[in-house]
């Protein structure tokens, strides 16, 4: 499967175009793989990082299961890994959510650009490489 990160100079994904020839934004792709995520509450306090299955993917958005409860229109960062063993963040939007039982809830989230003051201040090491979240503590 291709790289599903657009390059960028600090590693952080760029949206990219959207193909509006489907009902969906994008056509999503078969990925099931485990991903580091942190999600940001009403106070724009950034959560401890959560490790959730992306079950597809697309060039608009991501689907994103696990214990975590999601909520329409939550802002958050997901780290992706690239085909070289680098990784990426990416900034994603919850646009809709289900629960599919008491344990495991789902979401789809739109990929939407880190803001560049926001990036600078949460996720660039003070050596001025990327945060990975997935070397962070991990909520339970």
């Amino acid at each position: 499967m291709p790289d599903q990160l657009e390059r960028s100079p600090l590693g952080f994904a760029q949206p990219t175009a959207i193909d509006r020839g489907e009902r969906r934004i994008a056509r999503r792709l078969p990925f099931n793989k485990v991903v580091a995520a942190a999600f940001f509450d009403q106070r724009d306090s950034l959560t401890r990082p959560v490790r959730l299955i992306a079950e597809d993917i697309s060039s608009a958005g991501i689907r994103l299961a696990g214990p975590q409860r999601f909520t329409k229109g939550s802002f958050g960062v997901v780290q992706l890994d690239r085909d070289d063993g680098s990784f990426g963040l990416v900034g994603v939007t919850v646009v809709h959510t289900q629960a599919i039982d008491a344990m495991i809830h789902v979401a789809g989230a739109q990929f939407v650009s880190l803001p560049d003051r926001l990036a600078a201040e949460r996720f660039i090491r003070p050596d001025g490489r990327l945060l990975a979240l997935d070397r962070l503590p991990m909520s339970a």
